[in-house]
This record gives C-alpha cells, structure tokens and sequence, in this order.
C-alpha cells in the first residue's frame, strides 16, 4: 500500500519546532534595543517575528513536503541539502533499511513501490526546492534577517521529527565547491550508518 503523503498542513506542524532553533541564531535583530521600544512599538515587533517564523516555517514545510512525496513516504528519513552562495544548489537523499540512497537511485532499496526517478521528475523537485530557497532569501531580506548560506534539513517521516542546522558563513572556497560539501555530508551520514566515522576530507566546515 502506498504510504499517505505528507500534508502542507501537517508539514507546516512538523517542523515547528525547528523555528526555536532558526529563532535563536536570528536573535541580533533588535533585541538589544527592546527596552527602549515603547509597548506598541513591541508589539508590532512582536507581530513581525511572528510573520517571519510562519513564513519561514511554510517554506521548509514545503521543501519536506515535496521530498516525501518524491519518496511516496516510505523513506526512514529524509535529507535536504540547500547551499545559497550567489548560486543556489539543493538536493536530496533518502535512508531507507539502513541504507542511504540519492535520489536517482531510490528503485536499488529493494522496496515494493516504483519510485519516479526520471530525469523530469527529479528537475520538478529540484526547481520547487530552488524555488523555496529563493523566496527563503527574499523573506529573509524583507525582515532584515541573516540569510542562512548553507542548510541541511533531516526529517524522519514515521516518527514525525525533523532537524535543522543552519550555516551563515560561506562554506565554500577556491577549493571547496558546493558539490563537494553536498557528498561530504553524504558521506558523513553513511559514515554514521555503518557504525564508523567519515573519512576526514577537509571539504566541509563544521
């Protein structure tokens, strides 16, 4: 039986909890002068926060969202890779039985379910995902927020958590190219399923 895909709605609940997270490194913004604002000028403070968060939680919910459709639910957990350095680069990989699959590759875990893994298929996620991540740097740049340079999203369908790590420094040099860092961490997270470490490669900074 096909997994029930996951809802915007219910997407948008999941990862409500990485807010407080996104919030805390967002925390410069006025908040060293709060004391001098005057209460209605807090509260519309107060009110602009609010619409930040929603919003930025909207857009990752939506990032998840198109993932798991893509992997029609049956993913152990879900990882999105979002690189935003003047060029925006995503992708996504999937764990499946302990096993860890890009997603040209999801037919190979050995599952029931066909998974589309065309060409068109992958380039509709990708734009979609690109897509969120440029009106993620718009939101960002309309609240007067840093905007994260490199994220890295896991969600775990069929327990209902999601993580999130954020970046705001450039994670790329003359040497170091953004597709480097994206098999870096792929590799770092077949590392840790095999039970062993990630071969050093200096190609990512923690």
């Amino acid at each position: 039986m096909k997994a029930e895909s996951l809802t915007r709605s219910r997407a948008i609940y999941l990862i409500n909890d990485s807010i407080d997270s996104f919030r805390f490194s967002h925390a410069c913004y006025c908040t060293s002068n709060m004391e001098s604002l005057t209460e209605e000028d807090k509260e519309l403070y107060e009110q602009g926060v609010k619409m930040f968060e929603d919003e930025f939680s909207a857009l990752q919910a939506d990032m998840v969202d198109i993932c798991n459709e893509y992997s029609q639910g049956l993913a152990d957990k879900i990882f999105i890779y979002a690189a935003n350095e003047g060029m925006i680069l995503t992708q996504h990989f999937y764990c499946i039985n302990l096993n860890l699959y890009k997603c040209s590759k999801l037919n190979n875990a050995g599952l029931s379910a066909e998974f589309d893994v065309s060409k068109e298929c992958q380039g509709q996620v990708l734009d979609i995902l690109n897509e969120d991540i440029q009106k993620i740097q718009n939101l960002c740049e309309k609240y007067n927020k840093p905007i994260p340079k490199l994220m890295k999203l896991v969600y775990e369908p069929k327990i209902k958590k999601f993580n999130a790590d954020y970046k705001y420094e450039n994670q790329t040099t003359d040497d170091i190219s953004v597709f480097d860092n994206y098999n870096t961490w792929f590799e770092e997270e077949k590392a840790k399923l095999e039970g062993g470490n990630a071969v050093p490669t200096g190609k990512y900074k923690a």
